[in-house]
């Protein structure tokens, strides 16, 4: 554990991590290195191996109780991933993400590029066969010359086409379709389809756009209410997903949850 070097904000966060001991999705103990850039003590890296930035304004005034409950709901809720140069301002997550598999590291657009398209990868119906529905979803970071992002992708299934925000906008907030688990010996799918929100990056002035990809699967709801909005001057610019490994002659679910990270680098 690596102590910060100064006794303000980001010391006492770190104190208050070591004693709490964190287990991730994987069932692994996670060795929490939290270092202070001195510069901003408002500022600090969680996860050795991994480097998300949790950035907070106004915690001088509030005192250490606030930045530490921010602070540790994204040690708890994120997954160790490298964003490298990228300023990741928020997680955007729905609430009914299927229950099986792990979470995968998180994987991120160029710096200063955000999602303006996706498309998806999804298993057609098998007629009495394992379906598994969504297997993939991959990120398009800007039209050329950002390539493509994605995290955990199942084995099974086809892309299909890719859609894209209309021009200078960037996708801000997702809504997920899943099929809640149906127990016994009926075939499971978790996630079948997702779809975005797009804005302009800094002015959100009420001209939102709704995007969904080809190929989405037959099975489940969407989400009641659509994930939080990526703050002004933000978009999303990285994924994790959670993916069940395949389980041989027992059900396969593939895709069951995902998260999005904002950045506003």
């Amino acid at each position: 554990m690596t102590e910060c070097g100064t006794s303000g904000i980001g010391g006492v966060v770190a104190e208050k991590v070591k004693t709490l001991g964190v287990t991730l999705g994987s069932n692994r103990k996670a060795d929490v290195d939290t270092k202070c850039r001195l510069a901003n003590p408002a500022r600090v890296t969680l996860c050795t191996n991994c480097s998300v930035t949790v950035t907070t304004t106004s915690v001088a005034d509030s005192g250490m109780s606030r930045f530490a409950a921010v602070a540790l709901l994204v040690l708890l809720e994120s997954v160790c991933g490298d964003p490298g140069h990228r300023h990741v301002v928020a997680i955007l997550q729905v609430g009914n993400g299927g229950q099986f598999g792990d979470w995968h590291p998180a994987q991120y657009c160029p710096e200063q590029t955000y999602a303006v398209g996706y498309y998806i990868k999804v298993e057609p119906h098998q007629s009495g066969g394992d379906d598994t529905a969504l297997n993939g979803i991959i990120l398009i970071c800007l039209r050329s010359g950002g390539g493509t992002v994605y995290s955990g992708v199942g084995p099974w299934g086809l892309s299909y086409s890719a859609k894209f925000c209309p021009d200078a906008q960037v996708m801000v907030k997702f809504i997920l379709k899943v099929e809640p688990y149906l127990g016994g010996w009926e075939d499971d799918t978790a996630a079948n389809d997702v779809a975005f929100m797009c804005d302009y990056l800094a002015n959100r002035a009420g001209a939102a756009s709704f995007i969904q990809a080809e190929g989405g699967g037959r099975w489940g709801s969407w989400s009641p209410n659509w994930s939080n909005t990526c703050p002004e001057h933000s978009g999303i610019c990285g994924i994790t997903t959670k993916i069940e490994s395949p389980q041989g002659l027992g059900d396969d679910t593939s895709l069951n949850d995902v998260k999005f990270f904002c950045c506003d680098d």
